[in-house]
């Protein structure tokens, strides 16, 4: 992997408000930020025919700084999704309710109120009385949400940590 030290952390109400995310191509999202982005050595693929070049360094949500994986359609290059974004320097001792209820209001502010939201629990293998919390939630192409992306979140407890996701409406 070719290395760049990016100046400064993007943060992530940029790469929402700043990209045209109806009309983005993978040059788009290079260009627009240029000098956090970083040439992978292998292209990672996906199913579907989605593929990630490079990546977005140092995302900044919050206090928390993550990087981004690009990801485009292969054959067009046109952008499907900036995600990956993956926060582990949470206060998990607040509680997952409380964790993903800042994410939520933090998130909100971009996308508007109107999310859906769907918890599981998961026990934990050797301990039966010890349950996980995952929290899912999605903003998507609701009548508050002006913008032309939309995005998600997926809070995992066992791993403590938290995958976002933005994607064109």
């Amino acid at each position: 992997m070719v290395s760049v030290i990016a100046q400064n952390p993007i943060n992530i109400e940029r790469i929402i408000n700043d990209l045209d995310w109806e009309n983005c191509g993978e040059s788009d999202v290079v260009l627009a930020f240029k000098d956090n982005v970083v040439k992978r050595d292998k292209i990672e693929t996906w199913e579907g025919g989605a593929v990630s070049s490079f990546i977005l360094k140092n995302v900044k949500v919050g206090d928390c700084v993550s990087d981004a994986n690009i990801i485009v359609n292969k054959y067009n290059k046109k952008l499907l999704k900036i995600g990956g974004i993956t926060l582990r320097d949470l206060d998990w001792s607040k509680g997952v309710d409380a964790l993903s209820q800042e994410l939520e209001d933090y998130f909100s502010a971009f996308w508007g109120k109107e999310h859906r939201k769907s918890i599981d629990y998961d026990a934990d293998i050797l301990d039966e009385s010890i349950v996980y919390t995952n929290i899912n939630c999605e903003w998507e192409n609701t009548r508050l949400n002006e913008k032309s992306c939309k995005g998600s979140f997926y809070l995992m407890h066992r791993g403590n940590i938290v995958v976002i996701a933005i994607e064109p409406k």
